[in-house]
C-alpha cells in the first residue's frame, strides 16, 4: 500500500509536495449537508436572539408604568397584613378592677336585749 493509495483524512491539509486531488461531487455530498445543517441551525439561533431582543425592548418601554402601577398593590397589601398583625397582637382589654366592699357603720348597741 503507496502513499498514494492510502485514504486521505478529508480534513487535513494537504502535505507540501503532495498532489492536490479535488474530489468531484460524490465525495463532497456529505460536506454539503453537514455545511447545510450548520447554516440552518445558526439562521434558527440568530433568529431566536432576535425575538428575544425583541421581547426584551418591548417590555423597556413600560417599565417605569408597571412599577408606577405594581407601588400602590404593594402599599395595600402591606397595609392589610399590617393592620391584621396589629389586630392579633393587642390584648384584650384589661379586667375590670374589684372594688372593695363597702363597710357599713357598725349598729350602735341597743338597749334592747
Amino acid at each position: 500500500m503507496g502513499p498514494l493509495e492510502m485514504d486521505v483524512n478529508p480534513y487535513e491539509s494537504p502535505r507540501p509536495g503532495e498532489p492536490f486531488a479535488e474530489h468531484g461531487i460524490g465525495h463532497s455530498d456529505p460536506i454539503v449537508r453537514l455545511l447545510i445543517e450548520i447554516r440552518d441551525g445558526q439562521r434558527e439561533a440568530l433568529e431566536l436572539q432576535r425575538e428575544a431582543l425583541e421581547r426584551v425592548r418591548g417590555t423597556g418601554r413600560f417599565f417605569f408604568f408597571r412599577i408606577a402601577m405594581a407601588i400602590p398593590f404593594v402599599i395595600i397589601i402591606i397595609s392589610f397584613f399590617f393592620t391584621t398583625r396589629l389586630m392579633r397582637s393587642t390584648s384584650p382589654a384589661p379586667p375590670p378592677a374589684t372594688r372593695a366592699t363597702p363597710t357599713f357603720p357598725t349598729p350602735p348597741p341597743s338597749t334592747f336585749r
